[in-house]
């Protein structure tokens, strides 16, 4: 599947390029570090779909185990953090992929247009995939919650028996609680995570930044 998909990618990528024609009339005329390149980029979209075949398979699995979370604490949910971690690790790995594909064989800025644009979308759906199911779990039970608390405030505490308010019966004491859930995260991920994710995402960008610099500095200035 990984062979067969990265082979789609690389024809699809070498055909937006105006490459694929060109490697199929030149290829026995075609000088040794040109077929380099061209290998190289062959051997990217092989690797990298390999790892992303991968890496969709993780995602789905802890997909699958956020939906089958069956109690979640509206006011405290660091235990659901662990559906955030693979995320950035996930984009690191592969703007990694993509940036030592840079470093190693000196392609034009223009080459690394789509490959940047695919890591980052497919970075994003990594990360998203398990978090959602979880983060719909702790909508429904803040929803819940903030059901019960209103029940309670209007004079009916039976709506909080057998639940983590039992037994609160001041009104102060229900607003606050209220008031702590309306302001409680229902992403199971940290800010720092979420800066994390993002400096991770923008790693290809910033390099094709760079290449891209570079690229106009040596047409401009080197003859």
């Amino acid at each position: 599947t990984a062979l067969l998909l990265g082979s789609c990618f690389w024809a699809a990528h070498m055909q937006t390029m105006g490459e694929l024609t060109k490697l199929w009339t030149w290829f026995s005329h075609m000088p040794g570090y040109l077929l380099w390149v061209h290998l190289d980029a062959f051997l990217f979209w092989l690797g990298i779909t390999s790892v992303v075949v991968i890496f969709v398979r993780t995602s789905w699995l802890f997909y699958r185990l956020g939906r089958r979370i069956e109690e979640v604490d509206p006011l405290d949910i660091r235990a659901l953090r662990g559906f955030s971690q693979s995320g950035p690790r996930m984009t690191l790995c592969l703007a990694g992929s993509l940036i030592i594909s840079l470093v190693f064989v000196r392609h034009h800025s223009s080459f690394y247009i789509v490959p940047a644009a695919l890591v980052i979308g497919v970075s994003l759906a990594l990360f998203l995939l398990p978090l959602l199911p979880v983060r719909r779990r702790i909508l429904a039970a803040r929803e819940t919650a903030l059901n019960q608390l209103k029940g309670a405030m209007s004079g009916d505490y039976k709506t909080l028996a057998g639940t983590r308010f039992a037994g609160t019966n001041s009104l102060a004491d229900l607003v606050t609680l209220r008031q702590a859930l309306e302001n409680s995260p229902t992403w199971p991920i940290s800010y720092t995570g979420w800066w994390r994710f993002a400096a991770f995402a923008l790693l290809p960008t910033v390099s094709w930044a760079a290449s891209w610099a570079i690229d106009l500095a040596l047409d401009k200035y080197v003859p």
